[in-house]
């Protein structure tokens, strides 16, 4: 009986303190205003403390509608304002309905456009309305996600929850996957054959996944470009609507995996300055495309920057140096296992030295896919093997210049350069170091460039140890 009283006492407790939180949330919803007018847009908020908003349309950088499962239901979007530099705790959410939100969004694109100096950045492309760049059908989306690392890390995590599973102290319906446990007469070979037809099993359903959660993401996905802005949709439960600045852009990333490098497609990131939605204060990297074939990047890439042939460009090699110690990147992990394996199974151990081989092949690949590109108003870098990333960084953008070297690169004479825009930095390894001075002299002084005026800008150099 005592505890029966307890437990009421305790569940009229928590109601009675949700009542003021309750009241509180209805009293600010209720005392919030918005205002457009002109250029600006203006909020009033707050009960106790009350608050004042102004925002320049010409400072705001986003402008996103989202809906999830339940706003959708209710038939409410969540129109969510960013501006320039602002934290992401500032930005400004409003709850509307679809409609009303639908419209506010589209009289701040329009007014946000009227208000930017036609020449706000001189360097981008002329103005296009309505131009669509790329579409995702439901094909692409199962080929994004077949092809995409998602299983891999999916498969992972399955794994690691079956072997947390199983160690849970409860017993669960196969909790214990040991094909000896299920099938106690199975030979050594009759359980390797299961042991694989299990992996298998779980490689099937991480791939599954990984298509489902590119169909949920991204159904319906159109990019295009209206005037000095990129918009995207996409999304099946939870649909978006997304702007993203052309200033904004700081680079753009080419992402190839082995195996869409070898069918032909790739994904391509938008690096941005600002903060975005989920960013950091510092940027990030948008998905701004999740699958497009290679022989398209040059046209979206050139809607993005305008003048950069993405198609034609020729790489420079790094120092042979990388490649001596890229093989010995990949070549150590394999020593370090084999002596491990030796201790623990004796002379069999050694065996695992056979992978070598394979170490060096990875350390001579990864060295042949490192490179860089300088052409007219753009600096190029590319560097993996399994997961090729390629950086393209139009030189208006980019902020600071950095040259690195470690006792190593010093006795060497190379030296690592690191270019760094308002999204983040791109390291190219192991150069030359007069090939440094050339991408400094390319990037910061452009007519006045040369060795000796790029070694005024950098001062000599920055060491790292």
């Amino acid at each position: 009986m005592a505890r029966h009283h307890f437990g009421r006492g305790v569940t009229w407790g928590l109601l009675i303190l949700a009542v003021p939180a309750l009241l509180f949330a209805v009293a600010e919803y209720l005392s919030f205003r918005y205002r457009l007018s002109g250029d600006r847009l203006f909020l009033n908020s707050g009960v106790l403390s009350r608050r004042r908003r102004v925002v320049p349309l010409a400072r705001v950088q986003n402008v996103d509608l989202r809906e999830n499962v339940v706003q959708r239901l209710f038939g409410v979007a969540e129109l969510r304002v960013e501006t320039a530099g602002g934290d992401p705790d500032e930005a400004i959410t409003l709850l509307l309905g679809r409609a009303e939100a639908t419209a506010l969004r589209a009289d701040l694109l329009a007014r946000r456009a009227d208000a930017e100096q036609e020449a706000a950045d001189a360097g981008s492309p002329a103005a296009s309305d309505g131009r669509v760049l790329a579409r995702l059908s439901p094909r692409d989306l199962v080929l994004a996600g077949l092809t995409g690392n998602e299983a891999g890390i999916i498969l992972a995590l399955l794994v690691g929850a079956l072997e947390l599973v199983s160690r849970l102290p409860v017993a669960l319906p196969l909790s214990r996957v040991d094909p000896r446990i299920i099938f106690p007469e199975l030979s050594r070979a009759g359980t390797i054959l299961v042991s694989t037809g299990l992996l298998l099993a779980l490689l099937f359903v991480a791939v599954l996944l990984s298509i489902t959660g590119a169909l949920v993401s991204y159904a319906g996905f159109t990019l295009e470009r209206r005037g000095s802005e990129l918009r995207k949709r996409f999304g099946l439960l939870d649909r978006r609507e997304v702007t993203v600045p052309l200033a904004r852009v700081q680079a753009l990333r080419i992402e190839e995996s082995w195996i869409r490098r070898w069918l032909g497609f790739a994904a391509l990131r938008s690096e941005t300055a600002g903060v975005g939605p989920g960013e950091s204060r510092r940027g990030g990297a948008e998905a701004f495309l999740p699958l497009v074939r290679t022989r398209d990047i040059p046209h979206v890439a050139r809607a993005v920057f305008g003048d950069i042939q993405v198609g034609s460009l020729t790489y420079r090699p790094v120092h042979p140096y990388a490649r001596t110690r890229a093989r010995l990147r990949y070549s150590l992990p394999v020593l370090i296992l084999s002596a491990a394996a030796t201790l623990w199974w004796g002379e069999a151990g050694w065996g695992l030295l056979a992978l070598l081989l394979g170490a060096y092949a990875a350390g001579s690949a990864h060295y042949r896919h490192l490179g860089y590109a300088l052409e007219p108003g753009y600096v190029v870098a590319r560097s993996g093997f399994l997961n090729r990333v390629t950086w393209i960084v139009p030189t208006r953008k980019v902020q600071t210049l950095h040259l690195l070297e470690t006792p190593w690169q010093r006795r060497r004479g190379i030296a690592s350069g690191v270019v760094d825009t308002a999204a983040g930095g791109i390291r190219m390894p192991d150069l030359v170091r007069g090939e440094v001075l050339a991408l400094f002299a390319h990037v910061a002084l452009g007519a006045r460039g040369g060795a000796d005026a790029a070694e005024e800008v950098v001062g000599g150099g920055q060491s790292e140890i």
